[in-house]
């Protein structure tokens, strides 16, 4: 994802908003499974050593994204190494991730999630030795003491199904899967949700992020996968903050409040550009300004406080704001005094209220 300056013009009382990226990422790739016979295999050659294994009982840290294109009933795996550990879904009658370790090393679950399909869902577990902490998009949703002991693998490691038998298959996409030796930092845990690894961290064991079209870990581990069945690596540059999947501006949540799913659709209403209860406000100023779609504002349930007119300067040129409310006449009046440039984003704010439309320019006097 590409870090940017925002600036803004205004023409009438509409605030055009402008990106300027100063750099371009690599478009984002995923792992897309479709069921039976589809996965990823880690082939290993000494499943019972190999540092896949982890510690014995102690700090460890599992992430992952994950999309299902259709719900299981019953187990789907995501990370599967069997007598080691196995991270799943459990089926849409306990609806919950799940965590665990064999060998009497403990299990772990999240609490029962409305998990649905078609949309972005960012897991991890992070122990301290005596406690895991499990995170959906971020947030942390619980937290269990428990032994945490892990017995080696006996297979190759599966992404996708189970290692110990064929089933489990996984119906969807997976992304960005991490496995670390220690418990990871919150920051450390926000680079995992933005793929903003290096791939050389302190206890990253391994990390499968996909972006070069492959199944080949990212970290200097080289925990090299294959894919399996029909399985295939596609571009699907989806939101990695959790909470804007379809990225319109709207959150996930709020849709779901007002319309009943997560992303905005045709045919309800629901998109970001639709004004469902003809008010005048789209979805997207509804939200910003914490309206309901489905009822009639009136003017004054907005508090509006002023306009903002940035714009990128020349460090040491003066310029000048004017506004006016008819072009035509080309009767231009100074918004406050001059502003010298520092060479960033310079702003300047409109508070006076007027029944006519308003327009803007910067100058250099």
């Amino acid at each position: 994802m590409s870090n940017g300056r925002r600036t803004s013009a205004v023409v009438g009382l509409a605030v055009l908003v402008f990106f300027a990226h100063s750099s371009v990422s690599q478009a984002n790739q995923v792992l897309v499974l479709h069921g039976t016979g589809d996965y990823a295999e880690v082939p290993i050659t000494n499943p019972g050593t190999t540092d896949l294994c982890l510690p014995y009982r102690a700090p460890v840290t599992f992430s992952a994204w994950f999309k299902f294109q259709s719900l299981p009933v019953d187990q789907a795996v995501l990370v599967g190494f069997h007598d080691a550990y196995t991270l799943s879904y459990l089926g849409t009658g306990n609806s919950r991730i799940q965590l665990q370790f064999q060998g009497s090393g403990g299990t772990f679950q999240t609490p029962t999630n409305n998990f649905v399909q078609n949309y972005w869902y960012h897991y991890a577990f992070i122990y301290d030795g005596t406690n895991g902490f499990s995170y959906i998009n971020g947030s942390l949703v619980t937290n269990s003491a428990n032994y945490g002991r892990r017995w080696p693998g006996v297979t190759n490691l599966f992404i996708g199904c189970s290692s110990e038998s064929a089933s489990g298959y996984w119906n969807g996409s997976i992304d960005e899967v991490t496995i670390w030796g220690k418990m990871i930092s919150s920051q450390e845990l926000t680079n995992c949700m933005s793929g903003n690894l290096v791939g050389n961290e302190s206890g990253l064991v391994s990390w499968w992020s996909f972006n070069d079209g492959t199944a080949s870990d990212s970290s200097t581990n080289t925990h090299d996968g294959v894919l399996r069945g029909t399985a295939t690596i596609e571009v699907d540059d989806f939101d990695m903050t959790g909470h804007d999947s379809d990225r319109d501006g709207v959150s996930n949540e709020w849709t779901l409040q007002h319309f009943g799913h997560l992303t905005g659709q045709a045919g309800d209403q629901s998109l970001a550009g639709d004004d469902p209860d003809g008010d005048g406000y789209t979805n997207l100023e509804e939200y910003q300004n914490g309206g309901n779609p489905k009822v009639f504002d009136i003017g004054s349930t907005y508090v509006w406080t002023a306009i903002e007119v940035g714009w990128k300067t020349v460090s040491g040129t003066n310029y000048q704001v004017q506004t006016t409310t008819d072009l035509v006449s080309n009767n231009w009046v100074n918004l406050g005094s001059n502003i010298v440039g520092n060479g960033a984003i310079n702003t300047i704010l409109d508070s006076t209220r007027t029944n006519a439309h308003k327009f803007y320019r910067v100058v250099v006097p």
